[in-house]
C-alpha cells in the first residue's frame, strides 16, 4: 500500500511540474525523456513491491517447515538383541568414552522387539513399569547370565500387565532409550507395548 501511495504522489508531481505558465501560455517544463524516466522509476517500484508480496506468500514459515519435518520423522527399527548388547558392553571396556558412546549410539533411540520373563510390575508417577529378565549366554562365560530390562508402559497396557502372572513370557516392543550403567538393570525401554503374554507352568521336581 505504501508503494502505491508513493507512486501516485510521484505521478502528481510529474503533472504539476510539467505544466508552467509563461506569458499566459502553458509550456512543458520537462522533456519527454525526463517524463519517461519518472514513469520507469515508478514502474520499477511497483514491480519490486509485487515480487516481494509474491515471495512472502510462497515462502513457508519456520513453524510450518518444522511441523512438516516432525510429521515425516519416524523411529528407526533395530533387530539388536540383548545378548548382542551385552557382548558390546564387554568389548566397550577396551574403548574410550567417545568410542563407547558411538557404539551404543547405533542402537539407542531405536525401536526394539524382545521377549523376556516378567519378574515384577508396578506403577510409578502415572506410569506402569515392568522388569523383564533376559537369559543370555555370553561368549566369555560358562553357562547363562540374567540381564534385567526396565520397560515403561502406557496406561493402555495396564490391563495386560494385570493379567500377566509373574514368570510369564512377555513379547514387547518399545524404544531403547538408554544404557543406565547399572550392572543389574543396564537397559531402559520406553513407550512400551505388550504384544503377547505366554503363561509358563511352574515345573515340579519329582520325588
Amino acid at each position: 500500500m505504501y508503494a502505491l501511495k508513493q507512486t501516485k504522489k510521484w505521478l502528481g508531481e510529474i503533472i504539476e511540474i510539467s505544466l508552467l505558465r509563461r506569458g499566459g501560455r502553458v509550456m512543458e517544463s520537462i522533456t519527454n525523456v525526463e517524463t519517461k524516466k519518472y514513469f520507469a522509476i515508478a514502474g520499477a517500484v511497483l514491480l519490486v513491491f509485487m515480487v516481494g508480496r509474491w515471495s512472502a506468500g510462497q515462502s513457508p514459515t519456520p513453524a510450518k517447515a518444522q511441523t512438516k519435518k516432525a510429521q515425516t520423522a519416524r523411529v528407526e527399527q533395530s533387530n539388536v538383541t540383548v545378548q548382542h548388547l551385552q557382548e558390546l558392553l564387554r568389548q566397550s571396556k577396551q574403548m574410550t568414552s567417545l568410542q563407547r558412546e558411538q557404539a551404543l549410539g547405533n542402537y539407542i533411540n531405536k525401536q526394539i522387539r524382545w521377549k523376556g520373563t516378567l519378574k515384577s510390575a508396578y506403577s510409578s508417577e502415572g506410569k506402569f513399569l515392568a522388569v523383564l529378565r533376559h537369559s543370555v549366554k555370553p561368549s566369555w562365560a560358562l553357562g547363562h547370565r540374567n540381564v534385567f530390562v526396565t520397560a515403561d508402559f502406557a496406561a493402555s497396557e495396564k490391563k495386560k500387565l494385570l493379567n500377566a502372572p509373574k514368570g510369564s513370557l512377555v513379547t514387547y516392543q518399545g524404544i531403547l532409550s538408554e544404557y543406565t550403567g547399572s550392572a543389574k538393570k543396564p537397559w531402559r525401554v520406553t513407550d512400551g507395548k505388550i504384544l503377547s503374554v505366554e503363561t509358563v507352568k511352574p515345573t515340579t521336581k519329582s520325588k
